[in-house]
């Protein structure tokens, strides 16, 4: 009997978001085949990848096949308000959003407010998570780490722009 092997590949987005007065700078660029990385302000000392000396399997990543993001680069947008960063990265309408850590009753994360700093669970699913990881897959064949050691507010699909051009259905709060 033949086995079937379902090969996914994962594109991925590195978010590196610098501090609160560091706006200078902001990078788009291809590092790898499929891994690229956006640079959002002048990179602080302390972040993820710098702390877990994490070094990625290059040859490995170059034998894969070429692969494009699927969001238009244009489409990224980046706002600084009141010394925070904002990132907005557009769903698609059908889209689904995976992971950003341990969530008692949830897996997908779509329409949801995730607030990743170290919290107890207290038996509600309100965002916050005794395990945050600032990483999410989505059903577009595509995951982003955002490079960041400091509190992040993650917003997935939980507003209705006017300006989106997959316009979801309105709802009351």
């Amino acid at each position: 009997m033949k086995q079937k092997f379902l090969v996914v590949v994962v594109i991925l987005l590195l978010v590196s978001c610098g501090g609160k007065d560091n706006r200078t700078t902001t990078s788009f660029e291809e590092t790898l085949s499929g891994v690229w990385k956006l640079n959002v302000g002048k990179p602080e000392k302390i972040n993820l990848l710098s702390e877990l000396h994490i070094v990625p399997k290059a040859e490995a990543i170059r034998k894969m096949e070429n692969v494009s993001l699927p969001i238009s680069r244009d489409d990224i947008e980046i706002k600084f308000i009141d010394g925070k960063t904002y990132i907005r990265i557009p769903l698609e309408k059908e889209e689904k959003i995976f992971g950003l850590g341990l969530n008692f009753k949830t897996v997908e994360q779509r329409k949801r407010i995730m607030r990743l700093h170290v919290d107890h669970y207290g038996g509600k699913d309100d965002g916050r998570n005794h395990a945050p990881v600032p990483f999410f897959v989505s059903s577009r064949g595509y995951g982003a780490l955002i490079n960041s050691a400091r509190y992040i507010d993650a917003w997935i699909g939980a507003s209705v722009r006017k300006d989106t051009k997959n316009q979801s259905p309105a709802r009351d709060r």
